[in-house]
C-alpha cells in the first residue's frame, strides 16, 4: 500500500476532523520511529542522548542545549506519603524515604526493591543538576492538582490519597531540584489540569536550539521516572516511543505550550513535608519557542501528534476549586480521540490493544462497529490486559467497569462466530513453586482431590492455594486449577482438589506435576497496532478520562515500505507471545502469527505456542458481576468523567 494510501486510509483527515476541540493533527515526514519497549530501552536510549548535551565545560558553549521533561510522576528521591496534609494547612503532606532508593537510568545491580546502586550509577536527580550547572537549560514540569492539594477531605479518600501519593513524590523531587542554584527557576509545578483530571502525558525532548547545526530527539509513552518502572525490579511492562526528524517539533511545540501556559497563570503556595514550595518563582521565565533545526530521516517514517487537552465545564457551586481553560485550546483539544476511532473504524485484519483498564464504552464501540464491518470474517481483536494493578492506584471495581465496557459495548449484538474473533488476555509470571508425584487421585462430581508426595515446611491455611491463583500442570500439559483445600500444617503431604477440565480429564496417577503460582504483570504500556500497517504510542489509557479530561500525548505512525509496524508487532508479540528473539521471523506472516493467539484463527505451521503466562479470559464477562448505582455514579463523576460535562458539587 503506497504511503498517501496509507496516510488517507488512517491517519486522521479533514472529513475526519471536528475543530476546534477535534483539529486535523499535524501529518511530519520523513521522520525515524522507534518504539523502546521495556524500561532498559527506553532509560538506556535517553541515557545515551542525555550524554550529548553538555558537553563542554563552558557553560556559555552549552546554552544552547535543552533537557525539557514533563510527567506525571517524579519520584526521584524514592518517597512515599506518610500522611495527608493537616486540616489548617500548616505542615501539607508528609512524606518519608521508601525502600525504592534514588531513581536511576540503570536499575539497582541488587535483586529485589530498593536494591543498592553501583558507584557511577546514573542518578537522575545529580544529572539533572549537573547539566543546568554546566548551562544546559534543563526545564521540568511536575504534576499537580491544585483540587486535591487545597481540600484536606479530598485528600482522605481512597482515590484522592492515591494520587496524592503521585503529588507528594513529584513534590518532594521538585524541591529537591530547587536547591541547585541553576535549577531554581525552571522547575514548575503544573498547575493545568482539571479538577477531577490529571496531566498524564509523558514527554521528554532534548536537543540543541542552534539555527545552523541544531538538532532534537523526542520521547512519549507511558513510561514516568521511578525505580518501580524498572523491569528487573518489578513485573512492569511498559512501552515509549522515540521520534526523530521533523516531528520533534510536535513534541517540543507540546512542551513549551504548557510551560508557558503555566507562566501566565498566578503563583499558587502549598506546604510540603511543612516547608512552603510555590508553583513556579518569581524569576520563572517564558519559553520563546525555536523551529528546530531537524534533519529528514531515510526511513521516511510518517506521524501525526496527538493530544488531549480538557475542556472545563462547571456547575454553578463547587465544593473543589475550579480551573480555567488553557489560552490556546479553549474549547479542549481531542485529537488522541479523533486519531483512535478513525484507525480502528479502518481496520480490516487485526487490531491488537495493550491496556492497563479497557474501560471505555466508547472505544469498545468503536471495535464493535469494526467487526459488524467486516462481512467476510477477516478481522480479529486481541486485547492484552494487566495480570497485576498499578501499585499507585487505588482499588476499584474493576470487574464492574470491564462489564459495562466489554459485555454492553464490545460484544453488543454480536454473533458467537463474530465473538469468536475476540480475545481478551490477562499477562503473568508463571511462578513453578513446588515439583511433585500424584499419589492418587479421587474422580468426583466435576471436581478431583489430589493426593502427592510433596510437603511444606509451613502451615498451608485452607484455601490459601486457590486465593493466591494456584494450579497444577501435569505432565500432559493440562493445567488444573485449584478449587479447595483443607488447613495444611507444616511438613505434611499437600492435597487439594482441583475441577476437572471441560473434557472430563482427570489428573493421572504416579506422574510428576508442577504446583505453578501466576504471578501479576503490570501492563502499563498504551498502544495500539493495526493491519501491519498503523500504530500508536503515548500515554493515552483506553478509558474516557484519556479521550477527554487527561492531558495526554500519544503519536499515530505509518511509513513508506509499509514496514515499521510490522517488525514492531513482531517484536512486541516476541516479548508477549515469549518467544524467542531467534524464531521472530515466524511471526513475519500475519496469518501464522495470529494463529500462536488462537489455534482456530489463521493458518498453522509456525511451530511456536503461546506463552502459558497469557491467560485468555472467556467472553462475555460474567454478566452477574456489574455496578451498584453508587459505584456508577462515583465512576461517571469521577474515577472516569467525560470533561465536556458539567462538573462539581461532589467530593472525590
Amino acid at each position: 500500500m503506497d504511503i498517501t494510501t496509507l496516510k488517507n486510509k488512517y491517519f486522521v483527515q479533514a472529513a475526519d476532523a471536528s475543530p476546534p476541540s477535534e483539529p486535523i493533527p499535524k501529518i511530519y515526514g520523513n521522520c525515524n520511529i522507534i518504539p523502546l519497549i521495556g524500561s532498559k530501552e527506553y532509560y538506556g536510549a535517553l541515557s545515551l542522548i542525555l550524554d550529548r548535551v553538555g558537553t563542554s565545560s563552558t557553560p556559555a558553549d552549552n546554552s544552547e542545549d535543552f533537557f525539557y521533561i514533563s510527567l506525571w510522576l517524579f519520584d526521584l528521591l524514592g518517597m512515599q506519603i506518610e500522611q495527608a496534609g493537616d486540616v489548617l494547612g500548616l505542615m501539607g503532606p508528609i512524606a518519608i524515604p521508601s525502600s525504592w532508593g534514588r531513581f536511576s537510568l540503570d536499575p539497582p545491580t541488587s535483586p529485589g526493591i530498593g536494591g543498592i546502586l553501583t558507584p557511577g550509577s546514573k542518578v537522575l536527580l545529580e544529572i539533572l543538576k549537573e547539566k543546568a550547572r554546566l548551562g544546559v537549560d534543563v526545564r521540568i514540569l511536575g504534576f499537580i492538582s491544585t483540587a486535591l492539594l487545597e481540600s484536606s477531605i479530598a485528600q482522605r479518600t481512597g482515590g484522592g490519597f492515591s494520587k496524592l501519593q503521585i503529588i507528594t513524590q513529584t513534590m518532594v523531587s521538585l524541591n529537591d531540584l530547587r536547591t541547585e542554584p541553576f535549577l531554581e527557576n525552571k522547575v514548575l509545578l503544573n498547575i493545568l489540569g482539571h479538577t477531577i483530571g490529571s496531566i498524564h502525558s509523558k514527554v521528554v525532548v532534548v536537543g540543541n536550539t542552534n539555527e545552523h547545526h541544531g538538532w532534537g530527539i523526542g520521547f512519549t509513552g507511558g513510561y514516568d521516572f521511578s525505580n518501580s518502572r524498572h523491569e528487573d525490579i518489578t513485573l512492569w511492562h511498559d512501552i515509549q516511543a522515540q521520534i526523530e526528524g521533523p516531528g520533534v517539533q510536535a513534541l517540543y511545540d507540546y512542551f513549551c505550550m504548557l510551560w508557558n501556559e503555566n507562566i501566565e497563570r498566578p503563583t499558587r503556595t502549598y506546604k510540603i513535608n511543612g516547608t512552603t514550595m510555590p508553583t513556579k518563582t518569581e524569576l520563572s521565565d517564558f519559553i520563546v519557542p525555536h523551529d528546530l533545526i531537524l534533519i529528514d530521516f531515510p526511513n521516511n517514517h510518517h506521524i501525526q501528534s496527538l493530544r488531549t487537552i480538557p475542556q472545563f465545564n462547571y456547575v454553578s457551586h463547587n465544593i473543589l476549586p475550579e480551573n480555567i481553560p488553557l489560552i490556546d485550546h479553549p474549547q479542549g483539544c481531542f485529537e488522541i480521540r479523533t486519531a483512535w476511532r478513525k484507525a480502528i473504524l479502518a481496520a480490516t485484519k487485526y487490531i491488537y490493544m495493550e491496556d492497563q483498564c479497557f474501560w471505555s464504552a466508547e472505544i469498545m464501540s468503536w471495535i464493535n462497529e469494526a467487526i459488524k464491518a467486516d462481512t467476510e470474517g477477516n478481522l480479529y481483536v486481541i486485547l492484552v490486559a494487566k495480570g497485576a494493578k498499578d501499585p499507585t492506584d487505588p482499588t476499584f471495581p474493576e470487574q464492574g467497569y470491564l462489564s459495562e465496557s466489554i459485555n454492553r459495548s464490545l460484544l453488543s449484538d454480536l454473533s458467537n462466530s463474530q465473538i469468536k474473533r475476540i480475545r481478551l488476555f490477562k499477562r503473568y509470571l508463571m511462578n513453578e513453586l513446588i515439583h511433585f508425584e500424584v499419589k492418587k487421585v479421587t474422580k468426583q462430581n466435576g471436581t478431583s482431590l489430589v493426593e502427592t508426595d510433596a510437603v511444606y515446611p509451613y502451615e498451608i491455611p485452607e484455601n490459601q492455594l486457590k486465593e493466591i491463583g494456584c494450579f497444577m500442570r501435569s505432565s500432559t500439559g493440562n493445567d488444573f486449577y485449584i478449587f479447595s483445600h483443607e488447613n495444611i500444617p507444616a511438613g505434611n503431604p499437600i492435597s487439594f482438589i482441583v475441577n476437572n477440565l471441560s473434557s472430563g480429564d482427570i489428573p493421572i496417577e504416579n506422574r510428576i506435576a508442577i504446583l505453578i503460582r501466576p504471578i501479576g504483570i503490570t501492563v502499563h504500556s498504551k498502544t495500539t497496532l493495526i493491519d501491519d500497517h498503523w500504530a500508536m504510542i503515548g500515554s493515552a489509557n483506553c478509558n474516557i478520562r484519556s479521550l477527554y479530561t487527561d492531558f495526554e500525548h500519544s503519536i499515530s505512525f505509518v511509513d513508506e515500505a509499509d514496514e515499521i509496524v510490522k517488525e514492531y508487532r513482531k517484536k512486541l508479540w516476541g516479548i508477549v507471545l515469549g518467544i524467542a528473539p531467534g524464531d521472530l521471523d515466524h511471526l513475519d506472516n500475519i496469518n501464522r502469527a495470529l494463529n500462536i493467539w488462537e489455534p482456530t484463527w489463521g493458518t498453522g505451521g509456525s511451530g511456536l505456542t503461546r506463552s502459558s503466562g497469557l491467560i485468555p479470559i472467556p467472553l462475555p464477562l460474567n454478566p452477574e458481576i456489574t455496578l451498584n448505582s453508587s459505584e456508577q455514579q462515583r465512576y461517571d463523576n469521577i474515577v472516569d468523567f467525560d470533561s465536556r460535562n458539567e462538573w462539581g458539587g461532589i467530593i472525590p
